[in-house]
């Protein structure tokens, strides 16, 4: 048997039948041995609402859900199992299958790793708030990468459980605090 991380695509705003539908059929049938896991890859972000902060989930990729399988190696066995996937309502394909009777690949490990960091459920980078923090508050450091990118700021505050950072950089003649992941910035030596 093949196993691994499986993309799944669906029809956008399908993804949680989608999900609910694959778990009941673990439940009975020719999914129950061979569907281990399913996934909606989802974020938290924080907004604005009726100026308070609120956190909501968001989907990191709309219109996808991720299976973790364990496809037979017969080809028929293997075809079963694609059929009854893509009997639910609302499943278009299989991303890495080409769209036909090809048995579909699994992600690279690198690939699932990405997306569970995205999502939280594994650590991100290995960065940890605390005393293994590779950041301080007051420490220079360099935006690489988003809106701010080339700028230079200050950490003013960790939060390690989001993975983020509030840098404050120099706009305009004032000091402007900006919500940045571990990704996007870089030390200044």
């Amino acid at each position: 048997m093949a196993r691994g991380w499986f993309v799944i695509q669906v029809q956008t705003g399908f993804e949680n039948k989608v999900y609910t539908r694959l778990l009941e059929k673990k439940k009975v049938g020719i999914l129950r041995d061979v569907l281990i896991d399913v996934r909606v890859p989802e974020e938290e972000i924080i907004v604005e609402k009726r100026n308070k902060k609120v956190v909501q989930k968001q989907k990191v990729y709309p219109g996808y859900v991720l299976a973790e399988l364990d496809l037979p190696e017969d080809e028929m066995a293997w075809k079963s199992v694609y059929a009854d996937i893509r009997n639910i309502s609302g499943v278009g394909m299989f991303l890495t299958a080409g769209g036909g009777n090809r048995k579909p690949a699994p992600l690279t490990f690198e690939e699932v790793h990405d997306i569970f960091e995205k999502t939280g459920d594994i650590a991100n980078k290995g960065y940890e708030v605390g005393a293994n923090s590779i950041w301080e508050i007051g420490e220079k450091i360099r935006i690489k990468d988003g809106a701010f990118k080339d700028f230079d700021g200050v950490v003013s505050e960790i939060h390690g459980d989001k993975g983020v950072l509030i840098v404050t950089v120099e706009m305009f003649g004032r000091m402007t605090p900006v919500e940045l992941e571990y990704t996007q910035i870089s030390k200044i030596n």
